[in-house]
């Protein structure tokens, strides 16, 4: 039945680039299928559109790949130490047989001790021709995919390596034929130019090798996704002492845990209180001190204390399911980068069976109409050419990258967002719970003091942030707060009667009295670009100056895209006075202020329009114009739900300095996928026409044995080289974590008892 749905299909079976382009081919001839994305690293297949679930799996099932719907999280890494243990399997026993088949074939060349005469050379070769059939027939698979692919119309990496291999072979069974009938050992020793049986044989063993070093490979590129799918805690225990698997928690369901426990689900403290380890999440090192109220979140460590907590996310709606769904989906999704690579490779196939077609054709003629040599270097460019390499050079980049960034509390949600974010030469700041904390904290008072007991009576009815701030504050200088009967709200202020009189609180604007505007002028001017508060009982006058904290990290967040000569601008929807005053402290170069968020978007299309590629870094529903509009948006992880969506990067925590680890990865996950395109682009430019026998006049020349062997090479350089980004990154987590090292000892106090 059709419907409108987004789903991931896991694949089976793909080998190359090829193999991927056929699957996403299929899906998208299916009718309703608006988008088909298919990833050969996490063997992943996302389809959007209006349409039916089973005409995808009949549609991929027919171009020869196991399909089924994902269900669940799988461990990818597991999946690729498993094809790496098969294949280890086969290489032993193959790599066993042809030791003896080397020899067999290479004795007489070697002056290795061997059997002579006529009879004697008939049972050797026959028996590397056994020997080569019995390792062609434990390496089936390759044949199996390949000619499977073939006959569907997307012949693969293994349909080359099946028609080298088999052109190696058929030569040799010529060579052989004409042994067999051979009078004497002279005229058998002429056919030993057709004889390349130890060729065919080899290019399965090494090619065999290269999967092998390849699956391992890739296991740790998808090591960050397994790490945070084994973050998942098992099992609970209920309030009552019973024990639950995670999976079977409910909404509503309460749970016990103990210092050194991880937290089973998503959920709010109803009682206790402790430290809570949450850099699995966010990527913070420091723990958060939690209490009766908070919010905590699964598969984080509590570190001491102990706490009852009241589940709100199910399993499969928790934080770290949706964190794992968000790296599969970005490490499904192709960087505008490597769009080129996937056409290309969509056709490679193609082309090198042409090329080897005409090389064959080529040299029949050169040679005087010599078959075997003709196929041999035909062949050799069969097996040479590498569509792998061409496919993996940026999905397994783009892996790595992301999910490093994931264990660095960085988000990344698409492939584009994690190329574009290392090219930004702008970067735009909403202010409030952006570059400011967002918690607003009274830094002066002023007037008659003897009135701050009433106006923290008069606030402490109102559950106005700016309020509450007032009421913290008495209660951090002991100010006994008066009570207050009919208390009444209204547009700026506040009011209530305090001992038979009337007290009010708010903006300058709402009082009338010319001595009371006065002094609130006064004050204003006095603190320019902070916010003032006033309260008056008719006769006395008090002024609080408030004002949002700047976050600890920004200073050092605009100095490091200072240094990398990005521009900073900060744009918000406060006055200018507010806006001009933060820019300064943080240090930022240009503020902009009173924008609505569709002005906010439109001064971001200015900025594009003079052709910088601009970052937009916010957290409120208002930002979520803006965030689409910027090149890339990145959403601070604290902030609401719609900001989150409309983003292409997520910070897990308020910690702004986060950004400049987006800016870092993209920049050498960039750099990567450039090295890892050039050299898939440069082998086969190189290596083709050497297989080709373009410069054999030369003296160079690749058998189809040294073109197998540069084959798998290429593809194992590829995967090493993006592992890199990883190596990188931990070098540059050692340093950070010193140096909050030296930050926890610059806050700690030495205590006499």
């Amino acid at each position: 039945m059709k419907a409108k749905q987004c789903l991931d299909f896991k694949i089976t079976g793909m080998n190359c680039s090829a193999c991927s382009a056929a699957v996403e081919r299929a899906a998208k001839s299916v009718q309703g299928v608006k988008s088909a994305v298919c990833s050969l690293v996490a063997g992943n297949l996302s389809v959007s559109g209006e349409y039916d679930s089973e005409e995808i799996i009949t549609a991929v099932k027919k171009t020869g790949y196991g399909i089924e719907i994902k269900t669940d999280s799988n461990s990818i890494g597991a999946e690729y130490k498993k094809q790496a243990k098969a294949a280890a399997k086969r290489l032993i026993v193959s790599a066993s047989i042809l030791i003896v088949l080397m020899y067999i074939s290479m004795s007489e060349m070697l002056n290795l001790p061997h059997p002579v005469g006529l009879n004697a050379k008939k049972i050797l070769v026959g028996a590397q021709c056994a020997l080569s059939l019995i390792i062609i027939a434990i390496n089936n698979k390759f044949f199996r995919s390949g000619f499977k692919g073939l006959f569907k119309g997307a012949p693969n990496m293994d349909t080359l390596v099946s028609l080298g291999s088999l052109a190696s072979l058929g030569v040799s069974i010529y060579g052989l034929t004409n042994v067999m009938l051979a009078a004497s050992e002279e005229v058998a020793m002429q056919s030993d130019k057709y004889l390349f049986f130890d060729s065919a044989a080899m290019i399965l063993v090494l090619v065999t090798v290269g999967k092998t070093l390849e699956a391992i490979s890739k296991s740790k590129t998808t090591s960050a996704l397994d790490s945070l799918v084994s973050l998942r805690p098992l099992e609970a225990v209920l309030t009552d002492g019973r024990r639950v698997s995670v999976s079977e928690l409910k909404v509503g369901d309460e749970f016990r845990v103990n210092a050194g426990e991880s937290i089973p689900a998503d959920g709010e403290i109803i009682s206790g209180d402790g430290a809570v380890n949450e850099s699995m999440i966010t990527g913070e090192s420091l723990p958060r001190d939690v209490r009766q109220g908070d919010f905590v979140t699964g598969a984080t460590l509590l570190c001491s204390g102990h706490i009852i907590v009241k589940t709100k996310n199910t399993s499969e709606s928790s934080i770290l399911s949706e964190i794992i769904r968000s790296v599969e989906s970005a490490s499904a999704t192709k960087a505008p980068i490597g769009r080129l690579a996937d056409r290309l490779s969509g056709v490679f196939v193609w082309i090198i069976m042409a090329i080897a077609l005409l090389t064959f054709g080529i040299w029949l003629i050169v040679s005087s109409f010599d078959a075997g040599t003709s196929i041999i270097f035909a062949a050799s460019v069969l097996v040479i050419s590498c569509p792998c390499a061409l496919g993996i050079a940026t999905p397994v980049a783009v892996v790595v990258g992301v999910g490093r960034a994931a264990r660095q509390g960085v988000l990344i949600k698409d492939a584009a967002a994690l190329e574009t974010a290392g090219s930004i030469n702008a970067i735009v700041f909403d202010k409030t719970g952006t570059i400011t904390t967002g918690n607003i904290k009274v830094t002066g008072v002023e007037g008659d003091l003897s009135l701050a007991p009433m106006i923290c009576g008069l606030e402490k009815c109102s559950s106005h942030p700016v309020a509450q701030s007032i009421v913290r504050w008495g209660e951090e200088n002991g100010v006994t707060a008066l009570s207050a009967v009919d208390f009444k709200s209204f547009y700026g202020g506040a009011s209530a009667v305090i001992d038979g009189a009337i007290v009010r609180a708010g903006r300058a604007s709402e009082f009338n009295a010319e001595e009371t505007k006065a002094f609130a002028s006064e004050i204003e001017k006095k603190h320019e670009g902070k916010s003032v508060i006033i309260g008056s009982d008719g006769k006395r006058n008090i002024a609080f100056v408030l004002e949002d904290e700047i976050k600890r990290t920004a200073v050092e967040t605009i100095d490091y895209f200072k240094q990398n000569k990005i521009k900073t601008f900060l744009f918000t929807g406060d006055s200018l006075a507010a806006g001009s005053r933060v820019a300064k402290v943080a240090g930022i170069e240009e503020c902009r202020a009173a924008l609505s968020p569709s002005q906010k978007a439109e001064e971001i299309r200015k900025l594009k329009e003079k052709g910088c590629i601009v970052a937009f870094v916010g957290d409120g529903i208002n930002d979520a114009v803006a965030l689409t509009e910027a090149d890339i948006g990145i959403a601070i992880g604290n902030g609401t739900d719609i900001a989150m969506d409309a983003a292409g990067a997520v910070l897990m925590s308020p910690d702004i300095l986060k950004t400049s680890v987006l800016i870092q990865l993209s920049k050498k996950s960039g750099r990567i996928i450039k090295q890892n395109l050039f050299w898939a682009f440069f082998y086969n430019i190189i290596c083709i026409p050497i297989a080709a026998g373009c410069f054999s006049a030369l003296g160079l020349i690749a058998t189809p044995m040294v073109s197998a062997a540069a084959m798998s090479l290429s593809s194992v350089c590829v995967v090493l080289n993006s592992l890199r980004i990883d190596y990188n990154n931990k070098k540059e987590k050692k340093t950070e974590s010193v140096s909050k090292e030296t930050e926890a000892e610059e806050h700690m106090k030495t205590v006499k008892i």
